[in-house]
This record gives structure tokens, sequence and C-alpha cells, in this order.
């Protein structure tokens, strides 16, 4: 889940964003992210990973009723990948 405060970790940008692209390019795991906030994401190394939302319109920037469908749709993305 990708915030403003995500990036602005120290430890996600130096430890755990690395791991996880590292891990998905050598061990080809799926990786998928959640755009919670606005951010230039495309300026990020999340770009190279495949948003279970559509970044230009996150989570927050929609209603409760979007949100909730919204997130329905992520759990069955994240259903079919483990199929």
């Amino acid at each position: 889940m990708a915030t403003a405060d995500f990036f602005a970790s120290e430890f996600i940008q130096d430890k755990e964003m690395s791991y996880f692209l590292e891990v998905s390019k050598r061990e080809n795991v799926k990786i998928l992210w959640v755009a919670i906030s606005s951010y230039p994401y495309d300026l990020t190394p999340l770009n190279e990973l495949q948003c279970a939302n559509d970044p230009s319109k996150p989570l927050d920037a929609l209603s409760e009723a979007d949100q909730n469908k919204e997130m329905t749709n992520i759990c069955k993305k994240i259903v079919t990948l483990m199929k």
C-alpha cells in the first residue's frame, strides 16, 4: 500500500523497496502494490511492478462505495494471481 508517507520512509527506500524488486526479478514473484493516495509513482521503483488499482485513481480519491468496489477488485486480482 503506497502513500507519500511510504516513500518518505528511509527504511522502505533503503531496505524494503530494493528487496522486493530484487525478489520479483530473481524469483519471478508477482508483487502487487496499491495506490492509496496521489503520488508520482511513475518516477519511483514501483513503476516496475504491477499496481493492483489504477494509480491515477488512488483509493483516497474515491467515494466510500467506490473504495469498497475497488478493494473487491483488488482482492479478486490477488486471488487470480495465487492460482
